[in-house]
């Protein structure tokens, strides 16, 4: 999710039950998904089971997803980044 996350970086997150899911849009979240974990930021879907995932790195397009694709969210409170 270049530039705002780098590889190496360490992330600091708060885990967000899937029984009550609720997400405050246009903020940062790791999605645990069949194809493993992002780091992106998450808005308003088309509909109450999707939401859209937007990166911070212009070359990747924003795309939807459906709800009942996440193993698990988290919201990224903090970073640390060791150079």
């Amino acid at each position: 999710m270049q530039p705002t996350y780098y590889s190496g970086d360490l992330v600091a997150c708060q885990r967000v039950p899937m029984d009550d899911l609720f997400f405050q849009w246009n903020k940062i979240y790791v999605l645990d998904t069949k194809q493993g974990p992002l780091i992106k930021r998450i808005r308003r879907g088309s509909d109450d089971f999707h939401v859209l995932i937007v990166s911070d790195n212009t070359d990747y397009e924003p795309f939807e997803l459906s709800k009942d694709q996440f193993y698990g969210v988290a919201l990224v409170r903090g970073l640390v980044r060791l150079e």
